[in-house]
């Protein structure tokens, strides 16, 4: 169970930095905009400020999972926060397949 779980935040991780590149890619394309309004005006102003700090609020809640993986909550929330960064990675996908501009 542990090696799973931990397997599953690190890539929650990776999929967050690929997340965030590939936003970064479409904002500049005019294809898309960050949907979470406390992020969008960083991503405006300063794109490596949003970076950081996507990554250091998506890091600091997969230790606290971490931390309090042998609860049950935790134990359900790992695969549900993983499941949501594939599923927006794999829109990101599909958004290529489209085409760019």
């Amino acid at each position: 169970m542990s090696c799973r779980f931990t397997a599953l935040l690190l890539i929650t991780n990776a999929l967050n930095f690929i997340d965030a590149s590939l936003t970064m890619f479409w904002v500049d394309f005019g294809r898309a905009t960050e949907a979470n309004p406390l992020l969008e005006n960083l991503l405006a102003e300063n794109p490596l400020a949003f970076v950081a700090t996507k990554f250091v609020l998506v890091a600091l809640g997969t230790i606290l999972l971490w931390r309090h993986r042998d609860r049950a909550l935790a134990q359900v929330a790992t695969p549900v926060v993983f499941t949501c960064y594939l599923g927006v990675c794999l829109l990101h996908l599909h958004g290529a397949t489209l085409g760019l501009p």
